[in-house]
């Protein structure tokens, strides 16, 4: 402003110069001219006035709009003060200016903080590579934001959203950093907060499924055990309601993990060439004796030609038409129809399935809500038919996952029919329709096993040894690692969760004494009851050769055995 006013000033006085030269030009040189004195210097009042008014116009005008600016940067400084936390630094970083708020929310007074380094309120939880980068962008010229964790003087941390820019001399070149920080604690806290509930939701899954299908795999262990040696007919049906509703908590199980994954973005699909067809008619077949003992009538439908490999899924798709037939068989009354159908739709590219049943069906206001979790029908649906109300929306998140989409048709009373669709990706290997190997030798050989649970050991025990194994069983890591050490074993499995050392403990320590003796390695699976997402990732890392969740059953432990005996 003080510029400005020089300014016209000057402007002012050469205005008057001009003026009086003319005057004294006219006075002396130019008195022939038959004209009156009075009407030059008129001339020379009335011109020269204009002309001053013309600038000061212009000037008063450029003022306004200075002074409009000023009291804009003004206002908007003390918007900036008020709201935000401010400091400047030379090109050292040691504060050469800090507004009040900065003062209050770190502790510390002007006097304490003009002259100190930045760090002073840096808080040691943060990673030295976060300045790094900020002082490398900032010295290049470039504005630097992100999160950082301080610590005011009386020792409390506290979090702010950080801009760092860079200021600049008359010449170009960078003179210091200006810097506006916002209070982002309670929102950093919040999500802190939301990270550590995941986290311990994530610890509560992994604990109850181990909990859950610790004793759940002795339960349907010796259900299958005694069932392949009972001949009497009444019993044999009571081993078969053991078995049923035990496999109904293993459901609920899975769907409670699935749900989980599903939520945290987690969920796994392994897609794969495979013979479909196969896969959806194991799905009808496993569901036919539930459909026979209910009185209710299954039937199955291709349109032809259908597609003999398709690259997806295999395992989720038969989990979403599992789901669908259940609910289809549990909400069909006596005496009425299920049925499959299966079409390669060409022009779409699609494969599509349509499960339809004659049941009590949907009301129009409930259609919209049956995807979505934990929903049931009627609240009287969960005491009747039992069942999470997680399959459906589990199910829908399946079939996007795999490309598709699940939707549905139905009218009360006439019954209900669901859509699911998946792209037609073909492939031109036939997947092999060999049905697994039912028995597995396993003679001559001898297996070293550590398991806590007295139960599960003498399921382990029985089912090994009916396929010849020589077994030996031990209760903890520690007595399995001496027993290895000490006699030679064709095939290791170790439960993870044991007293003294645990499975990864007890592994790391086996492989380091065969690296020390030169042995060769020994196959070494885990046996676990953990089975959320990762752990089988997590197990391969750690070194073992294979991994198998509880609860154990006959085919899943005789597949294992293979692939361990291939990789022998």
């Amino acid at each position: 402003m003080e510029k400005r006013l020089e300014r016209k000033r000057l402007i002012t006085l050469f205005v008057f110069f001009v003026c009086a030269l003319v005057a004294l030009i006219y006075e002396r040189y130019l008195t022939f001219f038959p004209f009156a004195d009075w009407i030059v210097w008129l001339w020379l009042f009335v011109s020269g006035g204009a002309i001053l008014v013309v600038i000061l116009r212009r000037e008063i005008r450029r003022d306004r709009q200075l002074m409009q600016s000023h009291r804009f940067l003004e206002e908007y400084r003390r918007l900036v003060d008020e709201s935000a936390y401010v400091s400047k630094t030379d090109l050292a970083g040691k504060i050469t200016y800090a507004n009040e708020r900065f003062c209050k929310i770190s502790g510390y007074t002007q006097e304490e903080l003009i002259g100190s380094p930045h760090n002073i309120v840096r808080h040691p939880d943060m990673k030295p590579e976060t300045f790094k980068q900020m002082w490398s962008t900032i010295q290049s010229g470039k504005i630097w934001r992100g999160i950082i964790k301080n610590r005011n003087k009386q020792g409390e941390s506290y979090y702010v959203d950080s801009v760092v820019s860079p200021t600049w001399d008359e010449t170009g070149r960078i003179n210091g950093y200006i810097a506006l920080r916002y209070d982002v604690t309670a929102l950093e806290e919040a999500i802190f907060a939301a990270r550590e509930a995941k986290e311990a939701k994530d610890r509560f899954l992994a604990t109850m499924s181990h909990e859950i299908r610790t004793p759940l795999n002795a339960i349907l262990g010796f259900v299958e055990l005694l069932s392949d040696r009972l001949k009497d007919t009444e019993n044999i049906g009571y081993l078969k309601t053991i078995g049923k509703n035990g496999q109904t908590l293993l459901a609920i199980i899975n769907d409670v993990l699935d749900f989980a994954k599903i939520e945290s973005g987690k969920l796994e699909l392994r897609k794969q060439p495979c013979h479909l067809k196969t896969e959806v008619e194991s799905v009808v077949e496993l569901f036919r004796a539930n459909a026979d003992a209910k009185e209710v009538g299954l039937r199955e439908s291709w349109c032809e030609p259908f597609p003999e490999c398709i690259v997806t899924d295999p395992f989720r798709v038969r989990q979403v038409l599992g789901n669908l037939l259940s609910n289809a068989i549990k909400f069909t009354p006596k005496g009425k129809w299920v049925s499959v159908r299966a079409t390669h739709n060409t022009q779409k590219k699609r494969i599509e399935f349509a499960v339809s049943d004659e049941g009590i069906g949907i009301p129009v206001e409930w259609q919209s809500r049956i995807f979505e979790a934990f929903s049931q029908v009627r609240a009287s649906d969960a005491t009747l038919h039992g069942g999470t109300g997680l399959g459906l929306s589990i199910s829908l998140a399946l079939a996007k996952g795999l490309g598709g989409n699940l939707r549905l048709q139905s009218e009360v009373g006439k019954g209900t029919t669901f859509y699911f669709d998946l792209p037609a990706n073909l492939c031109e290997a036939k997947a092999s329709g060999a049905k697994p190997v039912s028995t597995f030798d396993g003679s001559g050989r001898r297996i070293l096993v550590a398991e806590d649970q007295a139960d599960n050991q003498m399921l382990i025990r029985l089912l090994l040894e009916r396929m010849g194994f020589t077994v030996q069983i031990v209760d903890n890591g520690q007595e399995a690692l001496e027993r290895f050490c000490g006699e030679p074993y064709d095939l290791v499995l170790l439960d993870e969760n044991m007293p003294k050392m645990n499975g990864t403990q007890a592994l790391a320590k086996m492989r380091a004494w065969e690296t020390r003796w030169q042995k060769n390695p020994t196959p070494i699976a885990v046996l676990t009851a953990n089975a959320v997402k990762g752990d089988r990732e997590r197990f391969l890392a750690d070194g073992f050769d294979d991994y198998l969740s509880k609860p154990i059953l006959k085919p899943s432990l005789i597949a294992l055995l293979q692939r361990m005996t291939r990789t022998a």
